[in-house]
């Protein structure tokens, strides 16, 4: 039997938006994870939570789905596609499942 992961959410709280999708085996923990990561700025993402901690409020998480591990990638790609195709102005560096990093527009000048 596979184990399980979880496609999840995050959540403003400003605006009930949903700003990021991703998966885990354990929701909660990577939760955490992403709440300490926001002192990294390097990420898209962990500057939206470094501003939502310093507006005192943090990220909802909820999962939006729970899927197969074998099947994560295609998954999270689906969600995250899916998102996108509602207008939600997702913070993914990837379209997910482990799919190389998306261009900065920075990056393709060069």
């Amino acid at each position: 039997m596979s184990q399980m992961v979880f496609i999840y959410e995050l959540i403003d709280p400003r605006d009930n938006t949903t700003r990021y999708i991703g998966k885990s085996k354990d929701p909660q923990k990577r939760f955490i994870e992403h709440l300490k990561c926001q002192l990294h700025e390097g990420q898209y993402k962990n500057r939206w939570i470094k501003k939502l901690i310093s507006e005192n409020f943090k990220p909802i998480l909820n999962v939006i789905d729970e899927v197969e591990e074998n099947t994560w990638n295609f998954w999270e790609r689906w969600w995250i596609s899916l998102y996108k195709s509602w207008g939600q102005r997702l913070t993914n560096n990837s379209e997910g499942g482990d799919a190389p990093p998306k261009p900065t527009e920075e990056s393709k000048k060069k």
